[in-house]
């Protein structure tokens, strides 16, 4: 509950404070759910990075973002007049903007256009709530799988560096004493109000408003700008070949385009929304009527050849933990908070479910591993060096490390078992303890 309030609290002031700005800048075209949200999310993690590089705290960038709030805010209330016992709102307020910039609310079609708008945007915000919402029990012990997205454990190694980050650059969440290079803009709020909380498994409920945030704003933020636009129908036909190749590759995040995942979640309802707008520029009622029907059902189609991408990724997300996994995953949490761990295997969802500090050899998946190149070297040297059983490698092992994992009956539990010969089996791991005996 905690972490809900502390969300919905940040996200709001960041709706805020972007609305706010961009009042005073006289900005009256973009709602608070579209461009205000991302402008004030943007510069709050803005503000949370320049604060931890150069002043060694992100508290203190989130302090100076909530002044500035306070003052924006004091200044509306403060800038409103009373004439003849009425309070005059400020000149700059945000206007009402209807949803196709047409002057006739009341015409019936119009009508019916903003109903399947709507239909639109909602479905496919319920879509991302259905894939990302079972994450949010991973806060308290995991009882699901993540959903079937490749990259997703990267994104919560991102938020687990922030979490960890005393200074910059934030270290490696992979191997530890090495720095990670990647972009942290987007998910410096989620990891600050997992460490308000003091909790890292609180990254992955913060990781899914993120997420809602993204899938709710982008798409507004879009529409707000194409109908601020004069050459609206040059910007619609735009808007409608970008959506168009999100349908086209699979319209869903994970699939089809691998071109960032924030990206693919906007793609999808800019093309319906997009077509549907650009059918109600027609002025003949009967064509428009057509038009209209003739793109809500091309719509449809294309819901229906996604509709399997849609239903396996949103079970994937909803299949029970395996439960071996899931007794592993406690006992990683059960041990010490600092403890140094190493696990011999490429399973970034295991490291990614424990929300701690586990050293891995990441550069199967990726070969720069998000280092630079030096520290790209010295991973290269570690994990080379243990493969071919260097004793100076070995030595740093013992020196670097408390906890040594490996699936049991593989290549590196057999050439730990040489070495290391009191282990603890849990599940499918084998865990060695370096320089004393396990627990029971």
């Amino acid at each position: 509950m905690v972490v809900f309030i502390l969300s919905v609290a940040v996200l709001g002031g960041c709706a805020m404070f972007g609305r706010s700005l961009l009042s005073i800048c006289g900005v009256n075209n973009l709602s608070i759910m579209g461009g205000s949200l991302i402008l004030g999310y943007g510069i709050f993690g803005l503000a949370l990075l320049l604060s931890l590089k150069y002043l060694d705290s992100p508290l203190i960038g989130a302090l100076i973002f909530a002044g500035l709030l306070g003052a924006m805010t004091t200044r509306r209330f403060n800038s409103s007049r009373t004439i003849d016992g009425k309070t005059e709102p400020l000149a700059s307020e945000l206007a009402h903007i209807d949803i196709l910039t047409q002057p006739n609310s009341h015409d019936f079609v119009q009508k019916i256009m903003e109903g399947l708008i709507a239909a639109v945007l909602v479905s496919w915000v319920v879509a991302i709530a259905l894939t990302f919402v079972p994450m949010s029990w991973l806060t308290v012990e995991p009882e699901y799988r993540f959903p079937e997205i490749f990259d997703l454990p990267k994104h919560f190694f991102a938020m687990l560096s922030l979490y960890e980050a005393k200074d910059w650059p934030p270290p490696n969440p992979f191997f530890s004493n090495e720095i990670f290079a990647y972009n942290f803009l987007f998910y410096f709020p989620p990891a600050f109000i997992a460490k308000l909380v003091g909790n890292p498994l609180a990254i992955f409920e913060t990781f899914l408003f993120a997420v809602m945030v993204i899938a709710i704003a982008l798409p507004m933020t879009v529409l707000d700008i194409v109908r601020s636009i004069n050459r609206i129908i040059i910007c619609l036909a735009v808007m409608v070949m970008v959506g168009l190749i999100g349908l086209l590759f699979g319209g869903y995040p994970g699939a089809g385009i691998k071109s960032g995942l924030w990206v693919r979640i906007a793609l999808v309802p800019l093309a319906g929304v997009g077509l549907l707008m650009l059918a109600s520029k027609i002025t003949h009622k009967r064509i428009k009527v057509v038009g209209i029907l003739a793109v809500a059902a091309l719509f449809v189609g294309i819901a229906i050849v996604n509709y399997p991408t849609t239903r396996y990724f949103v079970q994937s997300a909803w299949h029970p933990i395996d439960p071996g996994l899931k007794n592993f995953v406690c006992y990683i949490h059960s041990l010490p908070m600092r403890s140094r761990i190493a696990l011999f295997s490429t399973e970034q969802e295991l490291v990614a479910f424990s929300g701690r500090q586990i050293d891995f050899d990441f550069s199967p998946l990726r070969t720069d591993s998000y280092m630079p190149p030096e520290g790209r070297l010295r991973a290269k040297h570690f994990w080379g060096g243990f493969t071919q059983n260097d004793y100076k490698i070995w030595a740093e092992l013992e020196q670097r490390y408390d906890y040594l994992i490996a699936p049991t009956g593989s290549s590196p539990d057999a050439r730990l078992a040489t070495r290391f010969p009191v282990r603890k089996v849990v599940g499918r791991y084998s865990v060695y303890k370096i320089g004393a005996g396990l627990e029971s």
